[in-house]
C-alpha cells in the first residue's frame, strides 16, 4: 500500500508527472463518450457492427466520414453524426463494462438476444428486478438499453439499434433536443412488462485505485476527464456539480459510520457533500447527505488532506447500496486547473479513525476573578494531523473535564470553528465563560474532539481562581448626614456599591442604631417617623461569597409637629328668643386636629363679640330684632 499519508505533491505536478494527463486523456489510452472519460477496454471495438466499419457509405447512406476514428468516434455525438452503427446488445454490453467494472462476458453474443439477457444475468448472479434505477439496463424481449436517469415520472434512456438516427445513441444528454437519449414514461415500461438487469452489489469497503486506468467501479460525472494514474483518481470538473459515485454496495451500516477519503482539490470552491443510498431508499437525493468542507487550493498547487465524514444522518441505517462524494459545487470548464484527485476512499468506523491530531501551541493563562464574572479564555492549537477540520464534519474545541461549577456547564461546552483548519495550520480558539459563584480553585480542561468519533490531541488546561471581593464603602447618604427639619415619611438612600449583593440596614433613635432589615438595591423604605426626633442609620455592604464592608452612622432629625387649625365649630345650641335686656346662654363645641385645647368666642349679631372663652357663654340684647 502506498504511504497515503505522505503524498503532499501539489495535484499539478502530479498531474504532469503522468504524462501531462490534460488535455490529452483519450491519447492515455481511455474512451471518451460525450466528454465523458474512462479508461475501459472491453468496450473499444464492437464486434458485432450493422456495416463495415471501415468501408465508407456502407452504412444504410449515414455520414461516414468519422469512421476509423480510433474506432470510438460513435461516442461523442459533437463529434460526429453517426458512427459505428450497432446492436442494441452491444451497446448495453459496452456501457456495463464502462460503468459497472464489469468483468463479465467478452461480447454480448455470451448472453445471446435480449430475449436471453434476464435468464443470462440471473445465471451469473446479477440481480433482476421490475423498478428502474440510473446505471441498469433496461430489457424487452426484442431490445435493450441504458438507464441513465430516472425521475418520479419517468425514464431516460441511451441506445443502439442497427438503422436508427443517432437520437438514440449518446449517452449523457443531446446537444440539442432532438439527439443523444430517449425519455420514456414509468407507466409506459410498466405496461411495456419492462425488466431491468442491476449492477452487482459488493461488500468492498476500501478503494485505493492502485492500478492504472481502474476506477475499481467508481463513476465520475459531470467532468471533461477522468483517470487513474500513480495511485490516484482524477478528475477534471465540469462547470457544475462534479462527483464520483461507487459502485453499487452492499454494506451494513451498522458496522460503518465513517466515510474516510484522501483528497486534493484545485476547485474553486469547497463545498462538499457525501450522498448515500440505502436498500430502502435506493437513489441519491438531498435527504440523504452529510455535508463537509474541503481545503480547496485553486491555481494547482493542492495538498492531499484526510476528510473523516462521520455518517450521523438518521438514514445512514440498514443496507447501504452506494456512497457519492461531492467534492466542489462546480468546475472551471476548459482550464484543466481546476482538477481534484482522490488517493482512497473507504468506510470506516470511529475506533478506526487516526488522522486527528492536535498540539497545544499557547493559552491565555491562569487567571483570577470574582464570583459571577464574565472573562475570556484562548488556547492556540496546532492541527499536526492530516486531517481538515470543519464544523461540517463536528471539529471542535471541547470543554473535557472541570465544567460542573461554571454556569455554561449545561449550555457551552464546545468552542466552533468558522471555516476550516487545514493540517499544519494553527488556530486560536476562544470563548467567554462566568464564574462560578463560590470562591475557589477551579482547574478546566479542554481537548480537540470529532463529534461522536473520537477526543485527540493534546489535553489543554488552565486554572480559574475565584476570589471574595470586599465591598466598597457605602457613601452618599440621604437624607444627608446631620440632616433637619426632615420629613418624618423619608427613606433611605446611598450609592451603589462595587462588589455588593446585597445591604443590612441599621436603624434607630441610638447612636448604636439596631437591625432594621436588608435590600438588594441601594435604597429603603421606612414607616412614618416621629416629629422632632434625631434618628441613626448605618449600611452594611455585602456580597454573596461572605465579604462585607461597614458604613459610617448617620444621622437626621424630623420636623417639629405642624400646628394644625380646629375643625368648625358646631351651630351654637341656646333660646331661639327672648326679652330684651335678659340673659341667654348659648354653647358649641370643635375638634382639633392636633388635640390641642380649645377656647372660643361668639359673634352676637349686634355688633358686639366676645372674649376667648370657654364653649358656654351668655349676652343679653338691648333691642329687639334678629340677631
Amino acid at each position: 500500500m502506498k504511504e497515503a499519508y505522505s503524498k503532499c505533491l501539489s495535484l499539478l505536478l502530479v498531474l504532469l508527472s503522468i504524462g501531462s494527463l490534460y488535455p490529452n486523456l483519450a491519447k492515455a489510452g481511455a474512451l471518451q463518450c460525450n466528454n465523458f472519460q474512462h479508461t475501459c477496454s472491453c468496450g473499444r471495438n464492437n464486434p458485432y457492427p450493422c456495416c463495415n466499419n471501415t468501408t465508407p457509405g456502407s452504412c444504410k447512406g449515414y455520414r461516414t466520414e468519422c469512421w476509423g476514428v480510433d474506432n470510438n468516434c460513435w461516442e461523442d455525438m459533437s463529434y460526429c453524426y453517426q458512427q459505428n452503427d450497432g446492436n442494441c446488445t452491444w451497446w448495453a454490453w459496452h456501457m456495463m463494462c464502462c460503468r459497472w467494472n464489469w468483468t463479465g462476458p467478452t461480447a454480448p453474443g455470451n448472453w445471446g438476444n435480449p430475449n436471453t439477457w434476464i435468464g443470462k444475468a440471473e445465471e451469473e448472479g446479477y440481480p433482476t428486478g421490475n423498478i428502474p434505477k440510473v446505471n441498469s439496463v433496461f430489457v424487452w424481449p426484442n431490445h435493450v438499453g441504458w438507464v441513465f436517469k430516472v425521475t418520479d415520472t419517468e425514464v431516460y434512456t441511451t441506445e443502439m439499434q442497427c438503422g436508427y438516427q443517432p437520437q438514440y445513441i449518446n449517452e449523457n444528454g443531446p446537444k440539442n433536443a432532438d439527439q443523444g437519449y430517449r425519455v420514456r414514461s414509468k407507466s409506459y415500461m410498466e405496461q411495456m412488462n419492462t425488466k431491468y438487469i442491476y449492477e452487482k452489489a459488493e461488500d468492498k469497503t476500501e478503494w485505493h485505485f492502485e492500478t492504472d486506468g481502474d476506477t475499481e467501479g467508481w463513476t465520475a460525472y459531470n467532468v471533461e476527464a477522468y483517470s487513474v494514474g500513480s495511485g490516484i483518481f482524477y478528475i477534471d470538473p465540469d462547470a457544475s456539480d462534479p462527483h464520483i459515485a461507487s459502485p453499487t454496495l452492499s454494506v451494513d451500516a451498522s458496522n460503518y459510520n465513517v466515510v474516510l477519503f484522501r483528497m486534493a482539490s484545485n476547485a474553486p470552491d469547497g463545498i462538499g457533500a457525501v450522498y448515500f443510498k440505502t436498500q430502502s431508499e435506493d437513489y441519491y437525493s438531498e435527504s440523504k447527505k452529510v455535508d463537509f468542507t474541503a481545503a480547496n487550493e485553486p491555481g494547482g498547487s493542492a495538498n492531499y488532506y484526510d476528510y473523516p465524514v462521520y455518517m450521523y444522518h438518521p438514514k445512514w441505517t440498514g443496507t447501504i447500496t452506494g456512497i457519492r462524494i461531492d467534492p466542489s459545487d462546480y468546475g472551471t470548464s476548459g482550464t484543466g486547473l481546476d482538477t481534484i484527485g482522490f488517493d482512497y476512499v473507504k468506510l470506516t468506523n470511529t475506533s478506526s479513525v487516526t488522522c486527528n491530531n492536535a498540539q497545544h501551541i499557547d493559552d491565555s493563562g491562569n487567571i483570577t476573578v470574582s464570583p459571577n464574572e464574565s472573562f475570556t479564555i484562548w488556547f492556540k492549537v496546532k492541527n499536526t494531523g492530516s486531517s481538515v477540520w470543519s464544523e461540517e464534519t463536528l471539529h471542535r474545541l471541547g470543554w473535557l473535564s472541570g465544567y460542573e461549577p461554571f454556569p455554561e456547564y449545561s449550555s457551552n461546552l464546545r468552542i466552533y470553528l468558522f471555516g476550516i483548519q487545514k493540517p499544519g495550520e494553527t488556530k486560536t480558539w476562544s470563548t467567554v465563560l462566568t464564574a462560578p459563584f463560590t470562591p475557589g480553585t477551579y482547574p478546566i480542561t479542554w481537548r480537540m474532539v470529532q463529534e461522536q468519533v473520537q477526543w485527540f490531541g493534546d489535553q489543554m488546561t488552565i486554572t480559574v481562581t475565584v476570589g471574595c471581593p470586599t465591598p466598597a464603602t457605602p457613601a452618599n447618604p440621604n437624607p444627608p448626614d446631620g440632616a433637619t427639619n426632615v420629613s418624618i415619611d423619608t427613606d433611605l438612600d446611598w450609592s451603589d456599591c462595587t462588589n455588593a449583593d446585597s445591604y443590612d440596614v441599621y436603624f434607630g433613635t441610638s447612636s448604636n442604631p439596631p437591625y432594621h432589615g436588608t435590600t438588594t438595591s441601594s435604597n429603603y423604605s421606612l414607616p412614618t417617623l416621629s416629629h422632632s426626633t434625631r434618628y441613626y442609620w448605618k449600611i452594611v455592604a455585602k456580597n454573596n461569597c461572605g465579604n462585607s464592608t461597614p458604613g459610617p452612622v448617620w444621622d437626621f432629625t424630623t420636623a417639629s409637629e405642624p400646628n394644625h387649625p380646629p375643625n368648625t365649630p358646631s351651630t351654637p345650641s341656646g333660646p331661639s328668643s327672648g326679652y330684651t335686656n335678659t340673659s341667654y346662654s348659648f354653647s358649641t363645641s370643635a375638634t382639633d386636629p392636633d388635640g390641642d385645647p380649645l377656647t372660643y368666642r361668639f359673634d352676637w349679631g349686634d355688633g358686639n363679640i366676645s372674649s376667648w372663652g370657654a364653649s358656654s357663654q351668655s349676652h343679653s340684647w338691648g333691642s329687639t330684632g334678629n340677631f
